[in-house]
C-alpha cells in the first residue's frame, strides 16, 4: 500500500476509526454499509417509540431525541422521551 493517503480516504478512515493498514476501498465501503443499515435500526426504533399508530411520519421526520447531540446526550433525551 502507498505511504501517502488521499486527503479522502484518510478523513473517512480516521471519522471510521480503521487503521491505516486497512483503509482500502472495500474496508471503507463496508463501514459506510453498516452506518447506513445502524441509522436504518435507530430510525425503525424511534418510529416505533414515537409515533403514535396509524400516524403518517415523511421519511425526514425528527423524533424527539436530537440527532445533534452527543451519544450521551442522546441517551439521556432518548429515556427522557420514553418516560414522557
Amino acid at each position: 500500500m502507498d505511504t501517502t493517503e488521499e486527503p479522502l480516504r484518510k478523513a473517512l478512515g480516521d471519522m471510521l476509526r480503521i487503521g491505516v493498514n486497512a483503509r482500502d476501498d472495500a474496508t471503507i465501503l463496508m463501514n459506510v454499509s453498516n452506518l447506513i443499515r445502524r441509522n436504518d435500526c435507530l430510525g425503525a426504533v424511534e418510529r416505533e417509540f414515537f409515533v403514535s399508530l396509524g400516524e403518517e411520519v415523511p421519511d425526514d421526520a425528527v423524533s424527539p431525541p436530537s440527532w445533534g447531540a452527543s451519544a450521551p446526550e442522546y441517551l439521556r433525551q432518548f429515556c427522557k422521551a420514553l418516560r414522557a
